[in-house]
């Protein structure tokens, strides 16, 4: 077997890794795929409630587990959206090879992250918000966060899925044609 190395300078890839961080269809691309990957894992989860609700000893199918690392997939195409939108406004998210945190919020603060980007959302919205950053942040991935957590018990309903497929589909409008 061939292999082949591209080496490329340090200022290629400081120029690629800028023009990435700093481009807004790159940042829409990975929001895109996440919400590929949400839907899957959403209609898998739909899938084991319809099972549960079949089964005369309610057992769990493995799909059940599905719904956290969907929201937070969820979460991060929302939050990959938003800085797609603070980018293709003349903002830069990359300077020099680095992540240059020009947003000035706290890591995966959906709502805040949306404030600064300037994106209007009702109280559902923000309510939403703040649970979709909780996700992200620690239960979509690990079973703790850091912290005693400010929204418990969690909930997650059909309602909510429709509520931000429109506010994920008002993100989507602002980055027309990109």
């Amino acid at each position: 077997m061939v292999q082949f190395k591209i080496m490329l300078s340090n200022k290629k890839l400081i120029d690629n890794y800028d023009w990435n961080g700093n481009n807004p269809s790159r940042w829409k691309d990975s929001a895109n795929a996440l919400c590929i990957s949400y839907n899957i894992l959403w209609k898998e989860y739909k899938k084991s409630l319809k099972q549960m609700s079949k089964e005369k000893r309610g057992l769990c199918p493995l799909e059940f587990d599905v719904l956290l690392p969907a929201l937070m997939l969820l979460g991060y195409a929302i939050e990959s959206f938003l800085k797609a939108i603070w980018v293709k406004n003349g903002n830069i998210l990359a300077k020099d090879g680095k992540f240059e945190d020009t947003l000035k919020c706290k890591a995966h603060d959906l709502v805040a992250i949306a404030k600064t980007v300037q994106i209007n959302f009702d109280t559902k919205e923000e309510d939403i918000l703040k649970r979709l950053s909780w996700v992200i942040t620690a239960i979509g991935r690990y079973p703790i966060g850091k912290s005693l957590p400010k929204i418990w018990p969690f909930s997650w309903s059909g309602g909510d899925a429709v509520i931000i497929k429109k506010f994920v589909d008002k993100l989507y409008s602002e980055l027309n044609g990109f």
